[in-house]
């Protein structure tokens, strides 16, 4: 992290990780890949201006089972007044399926499925915080488009992970805190209509 100026921050970095399992414990022999690693690097700049606030991060991942994917966040803030703040984000989203998505032991009631794919996904919200002196509110309204979510599915008698083609969540969502006989309470009221789209 570089501190250019008391307005003015850049940061960077690298995030590797690896994930192996166990073929006892998991799917049995649906498993075709027991272990994967991820390497990504990501860059990003903060700006905190007088009025303006700035977010701009971009993040590259090369996936061992599933190839390269790039990821990026832009978030802008503009301060209204001394106690409330306006914001709007818009990012994508990349979540490769874990080994436990993948390979569900096959059962009773249950199945695996190695061939589903990540989610790819694109999320923006339009927001608000206001900020009082025991407390504040934050109110978002979201819209969040999602290709390749993953859900569960019962069909044949039994439940398996799938990959849903085209999914779209949207909604509102408040979150109040405050301060009452000297301890702090959260609050959060999320409303949500969640659809396929096909």
């Amino acid at each position: 992290q570089y501190n250019a100026n008391d307005e003015l921050t850049w940061s960077g970095g690298v995030n590797w990780y690896e994930e192996s399992v166990d073929k006892t414990h998991v799917g049995g022999n649906a498993l075709n890949k027991t272990e994967r690693d991820n390497f990504a690097i990501y860059a990003g700049g903060y700006y905190s201006g007088e009025s303006f606030l700035f977010n701009a991060t971009v993040r590259s991942d090369d996936y061992e089972q599933y190839g390269a994917e790039n990821t990026y966040n832009l978030s802008l803030g503009y301060k209204a007044s001394e106690n409330v703040t306006l914001r709007f984000t818009q990012g994508t989203a990349f979540r490769a399926p874990t080994f436990g998505n993948l390979y569900t032991p096959e059962g009773d009631w249950t199945r695996p499925n190695p061939d589903l794919q990540p989610e790819e996904g694109i999320n923006k919200e339009l927001g608000a915080l206001i900020q009082f002196d025991s407390g504040s509110v934050d109110i978002a309204i979201f819209d969040n488009n999602i290709d390749n979510m993953i859900a569960s599915s019962f069909a044949d008698g039994k439940y398996t992970n799938v990959n849903i083609d085209e999914a779209r969540m949207k909604g509102t969502e408040v979150t109040a805190k405050f301060s009452l006989l000297t301890v702090q309470h959260q609050l959060n009221a999320t409303y949500l209509q969640a659809k396929d789209k096909k």
